[in-house]
């Protein structure tokens, strides 16, 4: 299995219970040739993990829906910021500690699935603020 697919399936597994324990639909993958996105939406949200081939590293952003839809642009869609990434979010919010960021050497698989593990703990440590905050977040 190449590091690509046996990362993803780690992310799919590792954020599985966002469908099965708090109501997330099933997660839609995006595969690209530097890039993998995958998102689980819920209402007008979305939580979106970025896997980076080309910098082998994991993003985490909240991103805001246009219709029920992702929208088509990155950071700013319609005038508006549409993706914040989570340790903004936490840091703006004063919510509490955000990840530790990367230390910027040669990463392994390891090093993503540590992340991976991270991030989860971190979204859902705050799950609930973020919905109650809702599109708040973006503003």
């Amino acid at each position: 299995m190449s590091q690509q697919k046996e990362i993803t399936a780690f992310v799919l597994d590792e954020f599985s219970e966002l469908v099965s324990r708090w109501g997330f639909q099933s997660p839609k993958v995006s595969e690209e040739d530097w890039m993998t996105r995958i998102d689980y939406i819920k209402g007008d949200l979305a939580f979106e993990i970025e896997l980076d081939w080309r910098d082998f590293d994991l993003f985490v952003l909240l991103v805001r829906l246009e219709n029920g839809q992702l929208p088509s642009s990155y950071y700013v869609s319609n005038g508006r910021k549409c993706r914040k990434h989570l340790n903004n979010v936490i840091r703006e919010q004063r919510w509490g500690q955000v990840l530790p960021a990367p230390l910027r050497k040669t990463r392994d698989v390891a090093d993503i699935k540590d992340t991976a593990a991270q991030a989860k703990r971190a979204f859902l440590e705050h799950l609930e603020r973020i919905a109650q905050a809702g599109d708040a977040l973006f503003a």
